[in-house]
């Protein structure tokens, strides 16, 4: 689940066109916030760089939402940016939700036997793996000191952390249905109702897209607040529980507002759209103020943590907008192989079936591209995937191991 692995194909312009016409639906004005606010918050050393590449930046925080939605080889990934934690609750009360989030799996695998044995299958998430390796790509591109992979793993894992501290994200409940708040259908693009359709979209899409301004202005993130995140998997479940506390007030609200305009179908709510999202910030904004500003530290402590993992990368000149690749390739370091493969690699291509490194939690098939950045004196070898996994690892998601 490494996303450096598939370079976007869409254009600049393209990109910016898209990200236009979705924001009110999938929140993209909610990410522009997080990633203005987690930059200015990161250590003296770590800011310029990222404020001077502040529009790729952006560009790379809302791809998912933008770019990822409409490419064919990327829907596959529908199901990285929520996990429903509360998917074993005996009802519907905050306390039901929080005991079932609280007692959550914390191994991936772990968590896909459970979403397999209630029938969910992937459709449960996998949000804070998705976090733990984007983590991991931004360490390896500090490392290198590829400047153009900082950025596009900087601006999805900022993504993602949003994405943790939404409330909608970590519910079974993301739609308000279970809960009888109004539910228009799944809609297209273009629908006249499109932004309204759920409650998820009303709070953190279109009352964002209203209120952003002065949301942007409220949203303050204090550098006293900033503490770097080695191993991102437990910060990311509690800035997760964190979001699953204020689901319940977002969902009455937006129900009672509803309730009370008389808006039983789009036409209707439509009919008093002004009425309704005033009513709304004023019952919701301060959630979704305090919900942007954890996630703007989350992304920071992430990116911050991610640097000081890599040895503090002394970040240098900015390249050329647009490169596909950095203006100066790196020279190896320790724990990275060259170009070539290695003669460990090598062999572990025509003997050895299953490989991973010792400084990886992943393993992977002897032919994954991957492979060839293992150093040979952290290359390890497994007799199975079922010894892969009694180590502790888990499958590669380029290579499929399984």
């Amino acid at each position: 689940m490494r996303h450096s692995r598939y370079p976007c194909k869409t254009s600049v312009g393209l990109i910016t066109l898209l990200s236009a016409a979705s924001a009110s639906g999938v929140g993209m004005d909610a990410q522009r916030i997080v990633v203005r606010r987690c930059v200015a918050v990161l250590p003296p050393q770590l800011s310029p760089f990222f404020e001077s590449r502040a529009a790729d930046l952006e560009e790379r925080v809302i791809e998912p939402d933008g770019v990822w939605r409409r490419e064919r080889e990327m829907r596959g990934r529908a199901n990285w940016g929520h996990l429903w934690i509360d998917v074993r609750a005996q009802n519907r009360s905050i306390s039901a939700r929080l005991a079932a989030a609280e007692a959550f799996p914390r191994r991936e695998a772990e968590a896909k036997e459970l979403f397999r044995s209630l029938g969910f299958g992937r459709r449960g998430g996998m949000l804070p793996w998705v976090i733990e390796d984007l983590h991991a790509d931004l360490v390896r591109a500090f490392e290198q000191g590829n400047e153009y992979e900082i950025i596009k793993a900087a601006g999805h894992l900022t993504h993602f952390a949003w994405a943790a501290s939404q409330p909608f994200n970590v519910t079974m409940d993301h739609d308000g249905r279970d809960t009888g708040n109004l539910y228009l259908g799944a809609l297209d693009m273009g629908d006249p109702y499109y932004a309204h359709q759920s409650v998820h979209y009303r709070v953190a899409g279109e009352m964002v897209r209203r209120y952003r301004n002065r949301y942007l202005e409220r949203v303050q993130v204090r550098p006293s607040g900033l503490r770097p995140i080695s191993d991102a998997l437990e910060p990311c479940f509690r800035q997760m529980l964190g979001s699953l506390t204020r689901l319940e007030d977002l969902l009455t609200a937006d129900r009672e507002i509803t309730e009370g305009l008389g808006a039983k179908d789009g036409a209707s709510l439509v009919k008093r759209e002004d009425e309704y999202y005033e009513l709304l910030d004023a019952r919701c904004g301060d959630i979704m103020v305090e919900r942007l500003g954890s996630a703007a530290l989350l992304a920071a402590n992430l990116i911050t943590g991610a640097w000081e993992c890599a040895g503090r990368t002394a970040l240098g000149h900015r390249e050329t907008p647009g490169a596909a690749t950095p203006a100066v390739v790196p020279e190896a370091k320790p724990d990275e192989a060259p170009q070539d493969k290695s003669d460990a690699a090598e062999e572990a291509d025509s003997e050895v079936r299953y490989v991973g490194s010792r400084k990886s939690k992943v393993f992977h098939r002897s032919d994954c591209p991957h492979v060839k950045r293992i150093s040979p004196s952290n290359l390890v070898y497994y007799e199975s995937i079922e010894d892969a996994k009694r180590q502790g690892k888990r499958p590669c998601r380029v290579c499929l191991p399984e």
